[in-house]
């Protein structure tokens, strides 16, 4: 069973991050300096998650 998925977008990239929140993922971190650039300085980083829970149909929820 998977619980989350985590994908992540430059923060530059707005297209990137807009289909991820399309996609139900929503905004979670954000990430200094975590992606390789060119020439070679590090660029920052978008996290977005999607749980299992997200997916699920509403309704009661059990406790439990």
């Amino acid at each position: 069973d998977i619980a989350r998925l985590i994908a992540g977008a430059n923060v530059e990239n707005k297209g990137s991050q807009r289909v991820l929140e399309k996609a139900g993922f929503k905004r979670e971190a954000y990430l200094r300096s975590r992606l390789p650039g060119p020439g070679g300085v590090r660029e920052d980083d978008v996290q977005y998650v999607l749980l299992a829970e997200d997916l699920l149909p509403e309704g009661p929820r059990l406790n439990g």
